[in-house]
């Protein structure tokens, strides 16, 4: 809302006044504004402002150079505000707005987010509802409580806490429910998702600041691996030509941005390793993560039965069942899909066929790469050229 006063005398100030916003509860903060002064006569800062707020001719506050006020009202009903504004030669002009106040409280807009949506009975799950929003109340004010067998019955009373840690004891597809309730008893209901394994997998998550995204994470004997592909850093078209310019170039399939969150991004090797070229370099990698080494890919792939003296074989089907255990549903928890990789020839090669990731360990002649195929239950490990483009999981 903008309203404009203007005075008939030369010297009246003239001022805009606006508000937001015209409409609210009795738990609204309205900011009231005074902008685009001027003064024929005087310099606008020395301009001063009072209020009536509540429409009963009483000014509220005195004159002060403040030229906003933000405002709860305590009653609900239709106001008109007025502001009067003087200059220092006395003249004054007054400005008036109309808004409405209401009894009604809004309804809560629950939000929930899980540390992961694929998990084991193994793992102990974060369920979060803590950027659950109110109108009124902050959400320490609010109650929380949950449903996490998808039975209708609620598991938990009402509690102060948005944050449930919570692990499930049998295996399935579950519909988790949250509902949130406010100072004034106004209630809302957000519902998610999350499946649960059959497993001994420890499962984990990693959130990566950098971009905001969230990664599931599997502990594989020693370590931990991200449970999906690296999606760090700016999509570049196939023909672009990615370099050492301080910024993280991706190629994403079929140059899809949704594609991104889905597959993650397939980096050149330079771009992988940061132009860091040493042997577990933290390369892209998020804070306290690396780029594993040919060694630590062995360490996995002891982990799957792979027998030491087969783990420098060159065969698409070395350790067999091992590529079956990584691939997605696979008992690891690695979830690798085949989502392709980038040749020499700029394209987008083997998807649903193959995938190739990274290891730090290799030099200008090449770097060795695990390769899972379709039609083989093997890992392939062999040496490929550092302008091939792959997956990057990272390791910890």
């Amino acid at each position: 809302l903008v309203l404009t006063g203007c005075g008939k005398q030369q010297h009246l100030p003239v001022c805009q006044l606006r508000v937001a916003p015209l409409e609210g509860t009795l738990h609204t903060h309205f900011l009231f504004s005074v902008v685009d002064c001027s003064d024929a006569g005087n310099p606008v800062y020395a301009i001063k402002f009072r209020w009536d707020m509540e429409s009963d001719g009483i000014w509220d506050t005195e004159f002060s150079y403040d030229r906003e006020i933000g405002w709860v009202f305590t009653s609900p009903g239709a106001y008109t505000v007025r502001m009067q504004a003087i200059d220092p030669s006395g003249q004054s002009v007054t400005l008036n707005c109309k808004i409405r106040v209401e009894e009604r409280n809004e309804v809560p807009m629950p939000w929930l987010k899980f540390s992961m949506y694929k998990t084991s009975v193994a793992t102990e799950v974060v369920l979060d509802g803590s950027e659950t929003w109110d109108e009124e109340d902050p959400v320490e004010n609010m109650l929380f409580r949950w449903d996490l067998e998808s039975d209708g019955v609620w598991d938990t009373g009402y509690r102060n806490s948005p944050v449930l840690l919570h692990r499930f004891a049998i295996s399935g597809n579950y519909t988790v429910t949250m509902q949130v309730m406010d100072t004034d008893s106004a209630t809302g209901i957000i519902n998610r998702d999350i499946t649960v394994i059959n497993s001994t997998n420890i499962y984990d998550h990693l959130f990566d600041s950098r971009n905001s995204r969230d990664y599931a994470t599997v502990k594989i004997g020693d370590r931990w691996w991200m449970a999906e592909n690296l999606d760090y850093g700016e999509p570049v078209t196939l023909d672009a030509s990615p370099g050492n310019n301080e910024v993280t170039e991706m190629f994403v399939y079929r140059n899809f941005p949704d594609n991104r969150t889905r597959y993650g991004g397939l980096y050149l090797w330079g771009e992988a390793m940061n132009y860091d070229y040493r042997e577990q370099s933290p390369g892209v990698c998020p804070a306290g993560w690396h780029i594993p080494d040919d060694s630590e890919w062995k360490e996995l792939e002891r982990s799957l039965g792979i027998l030491p003296e087969v783990l420098d074989d060159v065969s698409p089907n070395r350790g067999d069942p091992a590529g079956t255990m990584l691939k997605i549903d696979g008992s690891s928890g690695f979830e690798a899909g085949l989502f392709g990789f980038i040749p020499i020839v700029r394209d987008f090669a083997g998807f649903g066929v193959n995938a190739g990731f990274w290891s730090s360990s290799g030099d200008s002649t090449g770097v060795l790469v695990r390769t899972i195929k379709i039609n083989s239950g093997g890992i392939q490990r062999s040496r490929q050229p550092n302008n091939f483009a792959f997956a990057v999981r990272c390791v910890k």
